[in-house]
């Protein structure tokens, strides 16, 4: 005679909840190329529209933490030796669509994108726009902040079935290249 063993349904629903449960589990990400590990220094130029340039010398640190996922982003501003540190993690949110995150530790998480050799980080603090943006040739990283004014931004277009189009205004310009170290 064959005996069945019975299993009382509260267990087998725990046990496809629980199976279930794992299967959502994303997989870790791993971490941003190796390529990009290092310390990047240079001269960072600050451009506005009708004033003088400023230059100052900036630093950004990107190694890995013990977290697959997570490599620091520690960036440093120098100018006239007091050095202003932002220490934040990047975070690799997903490597195939090449999301990617600046974790500044204090709520802010700043999502961008990774197309071809550039990383892309837009973001808005009140009526400005900003794209910062981190392209890696070579031993070079090169780094492009925009700041664009949108409160006060004209519109064009919008007859003749044209849609209205708004104009931010450049307000700044940050560039900088760093050399590995």
């Amino acid at each position: 005679m064959t005996r069945f063993f019975v299993v009382p349904a509260a267990i087998v629903v725990v046990f496809l909840a629980f199976a279930a449960a794992l299967a959502e589990v994303p997989a870790p990400q791993a971490r941003l190329s190796e390529r990009w590990h290092g310390t990047w220094k240079g001269r960072l130029t600050s451009m506005v529209p009708g004033q003088d340039y400023m230059t100052l010398d900036m630093e950004l640190a990107i190694h890995p933490l013990d977290d697959p996922s997570r490599c620091t982003w520690t960036i440093v501003y120098i100018a006239n030796r007091e050095r202003s540190v932002r220490a934040y993690e990047i975070v690799t949110l997903d490597e195939q669509a090449g999301r990617y995150a600046i974790d500044e530790k204090n709520s802010i998480v700043i999502e961008g994108r990774m197309v071809g050799d550039t990383l892309h980080f837009p973001f808005t603090l009140g009526d400005v726009l900003l794209l910062a943006t981190y392209r890696l040739q070579g031993d070079t990283l090169s780094v492009d902040i925009v700041t664009l004014g949108t409160g006060d931004a004209p519109v064009t277009g919008g007859r003749d079935g044209a849609p209205e189009v708004g104009l931010p205004r450049v307000s700044a310009v940050q560039k900088a290249d760093l050399k590995r170290e």
